[in-house]
């Protein structure tokens, strides 16, 4: 699939573009949108293609009533998925002996999902938060988490948390970048290199410098854009004089007459 990393162990594909995972029910509406817009003809196409891959989860109702296995903490970024968000916070509340894995990116949603599924009672009362009231060691969440989310709406579009990628350690879109830009900077160094020998070759055999032929020089090749434009600014001079000369003469005959 050209446009899906496929990942079998959680039953999604991934577009490659928007780096997050679409449902086989959805690839009509999401390839017809932004930053797409596929034709009726190539949409179907990859519906057809998608159709041939086992073990996907179909459409939301599926993915409603199925145990969708969110990775563990510990687990390394999913490649496919968009690069980890850092900084966002993680509930530490436990329920039925496990601890809540809701994420959320700022203290104030936090807060709001403390006091209606955990029933938490803050002690601070809005305003900038005192010194002594609601320290980090007082607060039932997390700080500093990094995570990734398969969906960006809907069923099971949460925040899972992921390990800290290594700031050290390249991803794979990463790595092809920079051998791209590699392979374009040595093509430029090539062609500069091939030019510069090229002229070179041209001077020491007395050819022109624009067109590489015999008999004349790159001041005043036939060829060249500004040998032309020269031309045509003599001639205009020239067509410019004869015809203020013939106005000259017809004004002299006129006068003898």
């Amino acid at each position: 699939m050209d446009r899906f990393i496929h990942l079998p162990e959680f039953g999604v594909i991934v577009c490659k573009q928007c780096q997050y995972a679409v449902l086989p029910s959805n690839i009509n509406t999401h390839f017809a949108a932004d930053p797409h817009k596929l034709e009726v003809e190539e949409r179907r196409k990859i519906i057809q293609e998608v159709a041939t891959v086992d073990g996907l989860i179909v459409d939301e109702e599926m993915l409603r009533q199925s145990e969708f296995l969110f990775p563990a903490g510990t687990t390394k970024p999913i490649e496919g998925l968009a690069a980890p968000k850092r900084g966002a916070l993680q509930c530490m509340f436990q329920t039925g002996g496990q601890v809540c894995r809701y994420i959320c990116g700022t203290i104030r949603t936090m807060r709001a999902h403390c006091t209606k599924a955990h029933q938490w009672n803050s002690t601070q009362r809005g305003g900038r938060p005192k010194k002594d009231s609601e320290s980090i060691s007082h607060t039932p969440w997390r700080t500093n988490v990094s995570c990734q989310r398969f969906f960006v709406q809907g069923v099971k579009s949460n925040y899972f948390e992921v390990q800290a990628p290594d700031p050290q350690i390249r991803s794979r879109a990463q790595i092809k970048s920079r051998i791209d830009q590699f392979k374009a900077a040595k093509q430029e160094i090539e062609k500069a290199f091939q030019a510069a020998e090229e002229k070179e070759r041209r001077r020491k055999e007395g050819l022109c410098g624009y067109c590489g032929e015999k008999g004349h020089y790159a001041a005043n090749c036939p060829k060249s854009s500004k040998t032309k434009e020269t031309k045509a600014r003599a001639t205009a001079t020239i067509e410019a004089v004869s015809d203020h000369s013939d106005i000259e003469d017809d004004q002299e005959n006129a006068s003898d007459a």
